[in-house]
């Protein structure tokens, strides 16, 4: 979920990112006073929650007091991407192990919000064919799913390619006292099966999706050679 830190910072977990480490760190850490909202939310339904999700909203109000949403504005917010062509691979891997559920139902079949909702309905076993897919029915989707977070009140967007570096800085600028060997030691979680192969891109699809997500490669920094890892 989007976490409230007691140092009145907020994390917002994109999905395939690295979030659910950063998550593991911050609670080892006692930084953690409430999670609210959905797993997964951005700051539209972190700030509206009481419309998103009302049960939850009753209980951040309880955890965090009445003057939380005050609290979540001025807050220092944070989140972390990765290079889009490792976000296809690493989702397809993950589903490919799991399942291709659908995101964008509830347990009684009913729709909701999510932010791969896009992706139901576009599994395949064969890489190529998922990506295809999603170029055919969500072009550009990571450009746009990034989009959704990293707005412009989010003070750090981190990348999942130097997750530990990257967190070391939040919670230095968050004046947290801490162990960094400790953290940098925290074994990875919820990781891609990595026994399993990794995709070998088809050149030309390469370059087809590199054009479809130009604005998340440039945004981000990609584009000067930052390599795509799963």
């Amino acid at each position: 979920m989007a976490v409230l830190l007691k140092t009145d910072a907020v994390f917002l977990h994109i999905p395939k990112t690295g979030g659910m480490w950063v998550r593991k760190v911050l609670e080892d850490l006692d930084l953690v006073q409430c999670r609210f909202s959905s797993k997964h939310a951005d700051m539209e339904r972190v700030l509206h929650c009481a419309k998103h999700y009302p049960g939850r909203y009753l209980q951040a109000v309880a955890k965090a007091g009445p003057l939380w949403q005050h609290r979540v504005r001025r807050a220092f917010k944070f989140c972390f991407i990765r290079h889009p062509l490792a976000w296809y691979e690493s989702y397809w891997a993950y589903m490919c192990g799991r399942g291709w559920n659908q995101w964008g139902k509830n347990s009684l079949g009913l729709s909701r919000w999510h932010p791969t909702a896009e992706l139901d309905d576009l599994g395949a076993p064969d890489f190529d064919r998922f990506v295809r897919n999603v170029m055919d029915k969500s072009p550009g989707y990571v450009s746009r799913m990034y989009g959704w977070y990293a707005t412009p009140e989010i003070d750090f967007v981190g990348r999942q390619e130097c997750l530990a570096d990257d967190l070391v800085k939040v919670l230095r600028r968050l004046d947290v006292v801490f162990d960094e060997s400790r953290v940098r030691a925290l074994a990875p979680v919820n990781t891609s099966d990595r026994s399993s192969s990794r995709p070998v891109w088809d050149e030309n699809l390469r370059r087809e999706v590199e054009k479809l997500e130009a604005q998340a490669l440039n945004r981000f920094g990609y584009s000067n050679g930052v390599a795509a890892s799963r």
